[in-house]
């Protein structure tokens, strides 16, 4: 009977996933069974139990505290907390929730599976695992959990995959949130917005996201409504913006039309004749120079000139 209410249930809510969610399931429900036999369970002062370094969830309802606290009163607590030793006192790493209930019930002890050797990395992993299972977790608190477990301890994206049972690109998804404005992030912990709303103010093109995701919350939008206002205002800014111009169309613009006059045309088609008359006009100016006649350079350099004249004539 012990067995049936305490592991198959359990086992039954959480399910069974890959990697680390696997673990946790399957570890979680044996401590259940050995709740009911004695084995592996003891009962710890509340007193010396403190919350998970690496806890992942900022935010306890106090609603929720109280609805499983009126529960543990009637029920008694069905699944144990599990901890880590540490020094002399205990660090949870599953059951935040139950302790702070039972606290407020005024218990002194608590049922606890403890666990002698988890290193600092595993904690921080089951910690997250534990919480995502049971659906405690905002996009952000995850997304936080996701990025200290990659820059503490060199998680990759296909490593923190594969140890919470989901798809490498949901994992990038959920890390990509935290690029978002803080004003869309609180609306994320607030639940005003899902993570579907939200990967939809994650396009590049977007100028102002907050405002946008002011105007999904206040029309109540669904995320393919958002996704589509996303799409029109990533349109509109494209429009907006102008195009620098080239050279080629600078230089166009400053060329003469092909259609001007005939008379204007004609006047700017040189002759044989025109040429001859002007080179003739330069060497009288030359000659007629101060220069020329200071200067026998300045003659020499008239001579070819006229020498030049002559022969285009």
């Amino acid at each position: 009977m012990g067995k049936s209410s305490l592991g198959t249930g359990f086992d039954a809510l959480m399910g069974r996933n890959a990697g680390l969610v696997g673990q946790v399931s399957a570890g979680l429900a044996n401590a259940g069974q050995n709740a009911a036999s004695g084995e592996g369970v003891s009962r710890i002062p509340l007193a010396l139990v403190d919350p998970n370094p690496f806890q992942p969830r900022v935010e306890f309802g106090e609603d929720e505290i109280l609805e499983l606290a009126e529960s543990i009163r009637k029920q008694g607590l069905l699944q144990p907390i599990t901890v880590r030793k540490h020094q002399d006192r205990y660090q949870i790493i599953a059951g935040e929730r139950r302790v702070r209930a039972c606290r407020l019930l005024g218990d002194e002890t608590i049922a606890a599976l403890v666990k002698e050797k988890i290193s600092d990395r595993r904690m921080a992993a089951l910690g997250l695992v534990e919480n995502i299972q049971r659906v405690d977790l905002n996009p952000v608190e995850e997304a936080v959990a996701m990025r200290q477990l990659q820059e503490q301890y060199d998680y990759t994206h296909e490593q923190l995959a594969e140890e919470l049972g989901r798809s490498r690109s949901a994992v990038t998804n959920g890390l990509r949130l935290l690029s978002l404005p803080e004003e869309v992030l609180d609306l994320l912990r607030e639940k005003k917005l899902t993570a579907g709303h939200a990967r939809a103010l994650l396009s590049d093109g977007l100028a102002d996201p907050a405002a946008l995701a002011r105007e999904i919350v206040a029309k109540g939008l669904s995320v393919r409504q958002a996704e589509e206002l996303s799409r029109k205002s990533g349109k509109t800014k494209t429009k907006k913006a102008k195009k620098p111009e080239s050279w080629w169309s600078t230089s166009t613009a400053s060329a003469p039309s092909r259609s001007a006059s005939p008379r204007t045309s004609s006047s700017r088609r040189s002759t044989p004749g025109s040429r001859a008359s002007s080179e003739g006009g330069a060497v009288r100016a030359c000659a007629s120079s101060p220069r020329f006649r200071s200067s026998p350079r300045e003659r020499g350099r008239c001579g070819r000139s006229t020498s030049t004249a002559g022969s285009s004539g």
